[in-house]
């Protein structure tokens, strides 16, 4: 019985160490033949693209990337190309690729623009995550940040702060957005919207709850026709204050209507 088990191990041991042979040539012979063909040309890029821009040029994207036409793709590495597209501001990710045609294809996705930041008469514009992806000399039409700022630049982030950017993000998916002028957190964290509403947010504890209430307040006055002036949703319950002389007008015409 011991000399069958012997026999076993010593076969086993023999048909590893065989695998492991055949394993260890078929992985020289393919890093030989790959040496064999980049020597050869066969991986030089005879033509760049760039797909996914909107308004980064093309030619950014490529120069950033490092690849050249007629140089070997994989003088750098995949991995380290699309980091170094990705430091571009306006790149949010970025995928390179390298087909039979022998192109080297760049995908990239913009960031979004969706706020921005005046700053010595130019207004520098932030995407979703707060980053600064751009800067422009003229005011757009985007929600307007105001805020005491330390010093930044393109491609930095606007804050590092959690509960603020997570504000951030919560408040681009409410229906709101589209009308807010700007955003104050010199004003006990506030957002006036373009018909004159001042909406107190006050710390961001809770904020599902308060932008849910919010939805439901925008609504009423919507449907009520009310001139509200200030919305408060620091409180445990939110007060909204109405312009009075419109109130009175539309208990009026309540009345009269009845």
């Amino acid at each position: 019985m011991k000399r069958q088990d012997r026999l076993a191990k010593y076969e086993y041991r023999r048909k590893r160490k065989k695998f492991l042979n055949r394993l260890f040539f078929i992985l020289t012979l393919t890093i030989v033949i790959a040496f064999a063909l980049n020597k050869a040309g066969v991986f030089n890029v005879v033509d760049i693209k760039v797909k996914g821009n909107e308004r980064l040029k093309s030619a950014n994207v490529i120069k950033a990337s490092g690849i050249k036409i007629g140089e070997s793709y994989f003088s750098l590495s995949p991995d380290t190309r699309e980091r170094d597209i990705e430091k571009i501001p306006l790149v949010k990710s970025a995928k390179v690729g390298f087909n039979l045609k022998r192109e080297a294809v760049i995908k990239v996705e913009e960031r979004v623009p969706k706020f921005q930041v005046e700053n010595f008469l130019e207004y520098y514009i932030i995407d979703e995550d707060m980053r600064v992806i751009a800067r422009e000399n003229s005011k757009s039409e985007l929600p307007m940040i105001e805020d005491n700022f330390k010093k930044f630049g393109l491609g930095d982030y606007l804050y590092k702060d959690k509960d603020k950017v997570e504000f951030f993000k919560q408040l681009i998916q409410q229906s709101v957005y589209e009308n807010i002028e700007d955003i104050n957190f010199q004003s006990n964290n506030s957002i006036f919207t373009k018909d004159g509403i001042q909406i107190v947010i006050g710390d961001f504890e809770d904020l599902d709850y308060k932008f849910r209430m919010l939805e439901e307040i925008l609504k009423d006055i919507e449907a009520t026709g009310k001139n509200a002036r200030r919305i408060e949703l620091d409180k445990e319950d939110p007060i909204v204050m109405v312009d009075e002389q419109t109130k009175g007008n539309s208990e009026k015409n309540l009345e009269e209507s009845q």
